[in-house]
C-alpha cells in the first residue's frame, strides 16, 4: 500500500509502460519557494591617471564583494553614458588582479557598445569580502565636467548576487579643462635595440611660461616597464643646451621632473632622459607620450603627443674570453682586463662597451685605458679613448683607426681599464657585460650575456675594516654643508687621523682625529672657497698614524657644488610660537634657524609693522641678527615699552640670501 496517505496539495507522480499499464506511483510534498533574496553590496572606487577632458588615461576600478561569486559567474561593469562616444566597440579589460591570489587569474570577457557594459566571466571563485582590481588602460576621457556613475553587479545563474550603490560618489570622476599643450618637435633614442638601456632625446616647445619650481610629468606607454629602467639604476634627466641636470623620479612609467630655471613661453628646449630600457621590437601599434606641466595643484599645460620609438631586434651573442682584475679587495683601486671574440664587423667609428654590475658606484671622472698584448682585431694610435657613463656604470672605448670586417682569424680585442674603484661590499658580484655599438646605425650589434659568457663576475673580499663616510648632499655656493659623519667600523687601539682634501674647498675641521679612548665617530663640514668649481667635486683622503693594514683603503668621495639650491630646498625658519608680552616686560626667546649654514655672514633685519612702533618695541639684543659662518641658530626677543600695542614683527634677510633661503 501507500507509504502515507496523500494530502491536499501534494504532487502525485505515476509511471506507466508503453501499453498504458501503471508500473508505479507516489507522492511528494509541495515545493516551497522562498522569497527572492535581496542583493548584497559591492563597495567600488575608481581612479584615473589623468582627470583632464579628452585626454588618454588609465583607469583602475577596485571592488570589494559581500558574497562569494562562483566560477562561471558574471561580473558586470556599467560605464556611464558619457563614455558612449569614446569607447571603441572592440574595448577590452587590460588585466585584473585580486587580493586573494597572486596567480594569473583566467577569465573571458565581452563588451556591449549598445549598453556600455563590460561583462567578465571568471574561471575561478571570487571569495566573499575580498577585493579585485580591474585595469582599463588607454581610455579617452569624455569631454564633460563629470563622468557620471560607474556601476557594477555580480550574478550567477541569472540571479544578482551583489550590486554597487548608484549614488556612490567614489564611482564618479570629475574632469578639468586644460591649457594649450606642449609641442614635440623631434625625438630620437640610441641605441635602438630592444632591452638595451638607451638615451632618449625630446625637442619640446612650451606654449606657456614654465616657472622655476614647476613639475613636468612625462608618461610613457604601458609597453615600457613601470620603472623605465632596471632595478639597480636611476634615470638621469638633463637639459643639454643649458648643461643642467634635473632632479627626476619615476613611478608607474611617469617621469616627474622639477624645473630649476624658468622656461619662457614659445621657447624650444631639448630634454635628455638617459637609462631608459627600450620596449620590445614587436610593439608596432601607434603610441603616445603624455606631457603635463603643473605648478603645485594648478595645471599649466597638457599634451598627448604621438611618438615613434620603434625598437630593433636584440644584439647577436658575443663571447668574453678573458676577465681579470688586479685586486679583489673591496674599495681598492683596481685595473680591469677583458678580451672579446669579435664575431663580425666593427665600423671605424664603432665603440666597445663594458658594463659593470650593480655593486659598483661610478662617478664622472677621467679614466685611462689601453690595449693589451693579446689585442689583434682593432688598432688604436696611440691609445684608445675611455669615458665613463656613471648612471649606467658603463665604460665606453672608442678611437680605433680602422674598421674590422670580421673573419675567422685575428678577431680578439683586448683592453685594460685603469683605476676603477672596487665595490664596498664583499661576496660575488653581478655579471659584467660587454657590447659592440655601431654609431652609424645607433644599434648594438654584438653583446655578451651574463653567465652565457664565462668568466663573467668576481668574488670580492675584505682585507681590513671600513672607514665609512655618510652620503654628502649638494653644497650651495656661499653656504657650507651640514655636519657629515665619519665612523670607524670598529674603534682603533691607537690614534688615527684622516685628512680630507679637495681643490677649492675648506674642511672644518681640517683633520679628523680618532682617539682610542673616545667614540669612533667624527664630523666635518665642507666650505666652498671663491675658487671652487661648480659641478661635481672629489674628496681624497689621507690616513696618518695607522699601525699595520687594519683599515681598508678609503675611496674618494664625491659631492656637487651648485650655484643655487633647488626650489624651496633651503629654509630660514622663524619659530612659530611667539608669546604675548605685558607692557614693560620682555618676551620669551624667538628662534631663527637656518636649515643649512652659510659660509659668510648672514644678516636678518627685524622691524615692527601694522603699526610701526620704533619707540615702543625694542628688539634685543639688536634689530640686526647676525649669523656668522657655520651658525644655524640665533635667538632674539622684544621688550615692550609704555605705549606699545599688538602688531607684527617683520623679519627680512640680506637681499643676496633671499635667493638661497626660503
Amino acid at each position: 500500500g501507500d507509504v502515507y496517505k496523500r494530502q491536499h496539495g501534494d504532487i502525485a507522480i505515476k509511471l506507466r509502460n508503453p501499453d498504458g499499464y501503471l508500473v508505479h506511483s507516489g507522492n511528494f510534498f509541495t515545493i516551497n519557494f522562498l522569497p527572492k533574496r535581496k542583493p548584497g553590496s559591492l563597495y567600488a572606487s575608481i581612479s584615473a591617471s589623468s582627470q583632464y577632458r579628452t585626454v588618454i588615461a588609465d583607469y583602475v576600478i577596485k571592488i570589494q564583494n559581500s558574497n562569494e561569486v562562483p566560477a562561471q559567474g558574471r561580473i558586470s561593469i556599467q560605464f556611464p553614458a558619457a563614455f558612449a562616444q569614446v569607447l571603441p566597440s572592440s574595448f577590452t579589460l587590460s588585466r585584473l588582479s585580486a587580493s586573494f591570489s597572486l596567480e594569473n587569474l583566467q577569465y573571458t570577457q565581452s563588451y556591449s557598445a549598445n549598453s556600455y557594459i563590460l561583462e567578465i566571466v571568471p574561471n575561478f571563485v571570487w571569495p566573499a569580502r575580498t577585493v579585485m582590481s580591474f585595469y582599463l588602460l588607454g581610455i579617452t576621457n569624455p569631454d564633460t565636467s563629470e563622468s557620471g556613475t560607474f556601476s557594477a553587479t555580480t550574478s550567477y545563474d541569472s540571479e544578482t548576487i551583489d550590486m554597487s550603490d548608484p549614488d556612490d560618489l567614489n564611482c564618479r570622476v570629475k574632469y578639468e579643462s586644460y591649457a594649450p599643450g606642449m609641442a614635440l618637435l623631434g625625438a630620437s633614442f640610441s641605441p635602438t635595440n630592444e632591452g638595451e638601456m638607451a638615451d632618449y632625446s625630446l625637442r619640446l616647445q612650451s606654449k606657456v611660461t614654465i616657472p622655476a619650481g614647476a613639475t613636468m610629468e612625462i608618461t610613457f606607454p604601458d609597453s615600457y616597464s613601470l620603472t623605465l629602467t632596471t632595478y639597480d639604476r636611476k634615470l638621469k634627466c638633463t637639459l643639454p643646451s643649458l648643461d643642467i641636470e634635473l632632479e627626476c623620479t619615476v613611478k608607474d612609467r611617469r617621469v616627474s621632473i622639477v624645473v630649476t630655471r624658468e622656461i619662457s613661453a614659445n621657447s624650444t628646449f631639448d630634454l635628455a632622459l638617459s637609462g631608459i630600457v627600450n620596449q620590445d621590437s614587436n610593439i608596432v601599434s601607434s603610441q603616445s607620450l603624455q606631457i603635463v606641466t603643473k605648478q603645485g595643484s594648478s595645471l599649466l599645460q597638457y599634451s598627448n603627443l604621438p611618438m615613434n620609438f620603434t625598437s630593433t631586434t636584440a644584439a647577436d651573442v658575443m663571447n668574453m674570453t678573458r676577465l681579470e682584475t688586479s685586486s679583489l679587495n673591496i674599495q681598492e683601486r683596481s685595473n680591469y682586463t677583458f678580451c672579446l671574440d669579435l664575431p663580425g664587423r666593427v665600423p671605424q667609428k664603432g665603440q666597445i662597451y663594458l658594463d659593470f654590475p650593480g655593486e659598483f658606484s661610478f662617478r664622472p671622472r677621467n679614466i685611462t685605458c689601453a690595449t693589451t698584448e693579446e689585442n689583434e682585431a682593432l688598432t688604436y694610435e696611440p691609445a684608445p679613448t675611455c669615458t665613463i657613463v656613471p648612471t649606467i656604470r658603463r665604460v665606453i672605448i672608442s678611437g680605433q683607426k680602422y674598421s674590422f670586417n670580421g673573419g675567422r682569424a685575428r678577431r680578439k680585442a683586448c683592453y685594460v681599464i685603469y683605476d676603477i674603484y672596487n665595490p664596498s661590499t664583499t661576496g660575488p658580484s653581478g655579471s659584467f657585460s660587454a657590447a659592440v655599438f655601431d654609431t652609424d646605425y645607433s644599434r648594438v650589434t654584438f653583446r655578451t650575456y651574463g653567465m652565457l659568457s664565462n668568466p663573467s663576475n668576481f668574488v670580492y673580499v675584505r682585507t681590513g675594516l671600513r672607514i665609512i663616510v655618510d652620503s654628502i648632499p649638494n653644497v650651495v655656493m656661499n653656504t657650507m654643508s651640514n655636519d657629515i659623519k665619519v665612523i670607524l667600523e670598529q674603534p682603533a687601539p691607537y690614534t688615527i687621523t684622516i685628512i680630507p682634501s679637495s681643490k677649492g674647498f675648506q674642511f672644518l675641521p681640517a683633520k679628523l682625529v680618532f682617539i682610542s679612548s673616545m667614540a669612533p665617530v667624527q664630523y666635518f663640514k665642507i666650505k666652498p672657497l671663491p675658487s671652487a668649481t661648480l659641478g661635481e667635486n672629489q674628496i681624497s683622503w689621507t690616513k696618518i698614524g695607522e699601525q699595520g693594514p687594519r683599515f681598508s683603503e678609503m675611496q674618494d668621495d664625491y659631492f656637487t657644488l651648485v650655484e643655487k639650491p633647488l626650489f624651496r630646498e633651503m629654509k630660514a625658519i622663524l619659530s612659530t610660537s611667539i608669546s604675548r608680552t605685558p607692557i614693560s616686560s620682555t618676551s620669551l626667546p624667538i628662534t631663527i634657524t637656518l636649515s643649512t649654514p652659510a659660509s659668510s655672514r648672514v644678516v636678518f633685519d627685524i622691524t615692527t609693522i601694522r603699526p610701526t612702533q620704533p619707540g615702543s618695541i625694542k628688539i634685543l639684543p639688536s634689530n640686526r641678527i647676525e649669523f656668522q659662518p657655520g651658525d644655524t641658530v640665533q635667538t632674539f626677543s622684544y621688550q615692550t615699552l609704555p605705549g606699545a600695542v599688538s602688531g607684527v614683527l617683520l623679519v627680512t634677510i640680506d637681499p643676496y640670501f633671499r635667493e638661497i633661503y626660503y
